[in-house]
């Protein structure tokens, strides 16, 4: 297995990640994927507990006692291979994000994209996220529905007035659950929640309100509106799920026109679309 050295001053995200990928060893989750979103699960699970990697090891050491230690060897080197290009990146986001659930976060997230869902659950899997899906699958129509157009999706409509939002919309279950059972564009956080407030006005770059989720060009945007950015100093909510590089790329941009934004990462699905980056000014 090969070594990864951390020259870096600061290894705090390192030393996190390989905690994470500790926790996670002897994970197999059976409720962390998402069907709604991607159809039936993969019989070819790489990384859980009888995954065809770690069947290959075995029978190329041939040893049932070094069994154990194989897995142990397949899992960290996934880990460490995922994670070792971007460790100069990851190292100075970890420091910039203002809270510790951001950080958690991050760690999290990227352990995820590594070892896959049958190793690492993230946050957003809860029993309440769950019952709230179903909630808002149970106001649907069984027949009033159109073409979306997009990955053969058909969306339903919606009656929302018994979950007390006073709105019918064609839409997705769990979308809408997204966008008003847990606010995926509020980031309630110290010293006050970053949202629109009475008297803001509100550019929508696709999702929610001050956002943009644009579907990989959240940074093309963000550089032709720096004029706006450096004269009013919006709060913002960005999506950075769709190019790994986002992640880096999105908040040093934001950093290099030095107007004093702090950061905070959320994320809103058990797999990994949906994470947000917000970033306001005190």
């Amino acid at each position: 297995m090969p070594t990864i050295y951390v020259t870096m001053k600061g290894n705090a995200f390192f030393k996190a990640f390989t905690a994470e990928v500790c926790s996670s060893l002897f994970n197999d989750w059976s409720d962390n994927y998402d069907e709604l979103c991607f159809g039936p699960e993969p019989k070819d699970r790489v990384l859980s507990n009888d995954g065809s990697l770690k069947h290959w090891i075995r029978r190329w050491l041939n040893q049932p006692s070094s069994q154990n230690g194989a897995e142990v060897v397949a899992i960290f080197r996934t880990a460490f291979d995922f994670v070792a290009p971007y460790l100069e990146r990851l190292e100075p986001l970890y420091a910039q994000l203002a809270d510790k659930e951001s950080q958690s976060l991050l760690v999290k997230l990227m352990a995820f994209r590594a070892l896959g869902h049958r190793k690492v659950k993230l946050p957003f899997n809860t029993p309440e996220n769950r019952q709230g899906i179903v909630r808002y699958e149970a106001v649907c129509s069984v027949s009033d529905c159109i073409e979306a157009g997009f990955s053969g999706w058909k969306l339903r409509r919606l009656d929302l007035t018994t979950l007390g939002v006073p709105i019918s919309l064609y839409s997705l279950p769990w979308t809408t659950f997204l966008q008003f059972g847990v606010q995926q564009y509020r980031c309630d956080c110290a010293p006050h929640a970053i949202e629109p407030v009475a008297g803001d006005y509100v550019l929508d770059g696709g999702a929610g309100w001050g956002d943009t989720a644009l579907q990989g060009a959240e940074l093309a945007a963000l550089k032709g509106a720096e004029h706006t950015l450096r004269r009013f100093k919006p709060k913002l909510a960005i999506c950075v799920y769709h190019r790994l590089e986002d992640f880096f790329d999105i908040p040093d941009y934001l950093a290099s026109l030095q107007l004093g934004y702090r950061f905070f990462l959320r994320h809103f699905t058990i797999h990994i679309d949906e994470t947000v980056l917000f970033a306001t000014v005190n």
